[in-house]
């Protein structure tokens, strides 16, 4: 438990990694002002990776005006785990609480977290937070007025074996050995936590904490699709082999892992269907035949369709364009990897 004395409580930084977050920064912040620990044990280092709007200007408000201990906002162009990473050089006390910028928890959150984990003696603590899609800011209120309700809290907790790191509370000791991978500014987290396991260090799952994971159905920005398309490509091998692994290391059979994975991700499939539709359109070429050579426009053209509705002319051409240069190749790395393993495995029966 944690000690009784306000004075002999941890000091805590929460790492807000952020980009383009105007719409939801400040609720986010008021959420945090809202936590009933201490707020001079709590520090607040906020990493920005270049936003273009008004984000880095609300949060240097909110921040200037709130009591916690001290505040930092960095602006720097970055991936996530360089961004992560700023927030592990740069922390302070004996503990680093990773607060997405568009996650709102309720006000005991930070001091319920820090209780479990010292009674559960763990090194990482990762809350269950539900997502939840709001229209505008403005549907907040209401939802959360729900919370008691539809996302009771429950006495349920696990040991696993990686995490994410949108809402994760991390211990100093962990953190003195283990960094983000910057050529994973995706599957990140995962490599992490993993990393972590395999040098004992032990992560909890709790049910015990509410917070909310706000999406939205309307244009605002998305970290990994608003990463520069270098960045994005950075590290292909490292992050198929990586989701290879996390994908089939519970399951008994290869395949039906990842067929299931592939059902639950449908794009998957479009990918894998890029390669047969350019072949087909080279042989159409080759002989002259019109109904083969369009396979490919025609491909191209469905899945332009589709973004374009969802995300309009120029994030859909820009959705069409990664779908081709990104999601091809990090599909095809994920089946090498997995047919790697399933190898692997198939020796070791033999």
């Amino acid at each position: 438990m944690l000690p009784p004395n306000e004075q002999d409580l941890p000091l805590v930084t929460v790492g807000v990694v952020v980009l383009n977050r105007e719409w939801i920064i400040r609720q986010m912040l008021i959420s945090m002002q809202s936590q009933t620990y201490p707020h001079n044990k709590l520090y607040v280092l906020m990493v920005d990776g270049g936003s273009k709007d008004n984000t880095v200007k609300i949060a240097t408000e909110v921040l200037a005006a709130s009591d916690f201990s001290g505040y930092e906002v960095v602006v720097k162009e970055s991936s996530i785990p360089e961004a992560r990473n700023i927030c592990i050089q740069k922390m302070k006390g004996d503990y680093l609480f990773f607060w997405d910028s568009d996650v709102i928890m309720e006000p005991t959150a930070l001091i319920r977290m820090l209780e479990i984990l010292k009674k559960e003696n763990v090194d990482m603590l990762l809350p269950t937070i539900t997502v939840v899609t709001v229209n505008s800011v403005d549907d907040l209120d209401k939802k959360w007025r729900e919370w008691e309700t539809k996302y009771p809290r429950r006495e349920e907790s696990k040991i696993v074996q990686a995490a994410g790191t949108c809402d994760l509370l991390i211990s100093k000791k962990v953190l003195a050995q283990i960094a983000f991978d910057p050529d994973l500014t995706f599957f990140e987290d995962q490599d992490f936590s993993l990393k972590a396991t395999k040098l004992g260090f032990k992560i909890l799952l709790t049910k015990n904490v509410i917070g909310f994971d706000l999406k939205s159905d309307r244009p605002y920005s998305d970290i990994y699709f608003d990463m520069s398309l270098g960045k994005t490509l950075r590290g292909l091998r490292k992050k198929g082999a990586l989701q290879a692994q996390m994908v089939v290391k519970d399951s008994p059979s290869v395949s039906r892992a990842v067929l299931k994975f592939l059902l639950a991700n449908k794009r998957y499939f479009f990918y894998i269907g890029y390669v047969p539709a350019i072949i087909l359109t080279v042989i159409g070429v080759l002989l002259q035949n019109l109904w083969l050579a369009l396979i490919l426009p025609v491909y191209f053209l469905i899945y332009a369709a589709a973004q374009f509705k969802k995300r309009g002319f120029a994030r859909g051409l820009k959705a069409l364009m990664r779908s081709f240069i990104v999601g091809v190749p990090t599909t095809y790395a994920f089946l090498f990897y997995c047919l790697k393993l399933n190898f692997k495995r198939s020796q070791r029966v033999n």
